[in-house]
């Protein structure tokens, strides 16, 4: 304990931890995702999964000795915490020699924690603001309730990534309802081959960007906040946004993502046009988009066999 208070002693750390709900580690449940940052430069110190009945203070004093690089070994000035976390962390401040103070507001670890779990859910938009009418028009509207996979939405004009995609709006199966975007034709033949085959094909592979709208229920409790506040939800359905790259997620960059929005303001466009008719033949939608006009022509894609 006293080699503890001899380390050198930095400003408060604020202390948090995340709610992940329904989270577990080989089969254990977690209590949270325990997050401690510095209270006057954000530093994030220390980030570690917390099961069930263990002990926070014994976190907070691996992260004092012995803390992942690059941050060196060093104490706090004193424990920042909410009231429900006060009582795990008086150990740890006992060993550190300073006091555990309860306060409603922890600015540098809440900002950790919405990045925690904006990473954690496959990746949120960098900034909202242009999503939320598309994701608010496509919930409302559905197009999933009238229109199969088979029918195809290909871009001409915009940038590369949408020039030349092909979008597919999904969820009338019953399954993952939302669209995605395959930016080239060569993406969506590569995935397609592989549905047929059943099976990856060696020496292939293929980019998918993907909006799903998944329940709300199946997020962390602040992401739901999030999600709900920035108009990414609604109907009991939010926003989960990301790109496949073969059998790999990522988060979608910023400029993919105004590249994405054309191509769903395109397909809306289109759905909002000819509605049911897009399940009988050929059509074409032209529309003003932030990336500039964009042509979508849609079709089945039995009508593409015959044709």
């Amino acid at each position: 304990m006293n080699d503890l208070r001899n380390l050198p002693q930095s400003s408060p750390w604020e202390v948090e931890l995340v709610d992940v709900p329904g989270m577990e580690i080989e089969g254990a449940a977690l209590a949270g995702i325990l997050l401690v940052a510095e209270s006057d430069t954000g530093l994030v110190r220390h980030v570690q999964p917390l099961l069930q009945g263990q002990d926070p203070s014994q976190a907070l004093i691996l992260a004092a000795s012995a803390p992942a690089p690059p941050n060196t070994p060093g104490r706090p000035g004193a424990l920042l915490c909410r009231g429900s976390l006060a009582m795990g962390l008086r150990r740890a401040a006992a060993a550190f020699g300073v006091q555990v103070t309860v306060q409603s507001s922890l600015p540098h670890a809440d900002m950790a924690a919405t990045g925690l779990l904006v990473s954690m859910a496959g990746g949120l938009p960098s900034d909202p603001a242009p999503w939320e009418p598309l994701v608010q028009a496509l919930i409302s509207t559905a197009p999933w309730e009238h229109l199969p996979d088979s029918v195809q939405f290909r871009f001409l004009g915009g940038p590369a990534a949408v020039g030349g995609g092909v979008g597919l709006v999904l969820g009338q199966a019953g399954a993952q309802r939302g669209f995605v975007l395959y930016p080239t034709q060569a993406d969506f033949q590569a995935f397609s081959d592989m549905i047929e085959a059943g099976r990856p094909v060696p020496g292939t592979t293929f980019t998918c960007w993907c909006a799903h709208l998944d329940p709300l229920a199946d997020f962390p409790e602040r992401t739901r906040g999030m999600l709900e506040s920035a108009g990414l939800a609604r109907d009991g359905l939010g926003l989960r946004l990301f790109v496949m790259d073969g059998f790999e997620s990522r988060s979608v960059s910023r400029d993919e993502e105004a590249s994405f929005r054309a191509a769903l303001a395109g397909m809306l466009a289109s759905w909002t046009r000819h509605g049911e008719a897009l399940n009988e033949g050929p059509n074409v939608a032209r529309t003003q988009t932030e990336v500039g006009e964009l042509t979508v022509f849609s079709v089945p894609m039995s009508r593409m066999a015959e044709s």
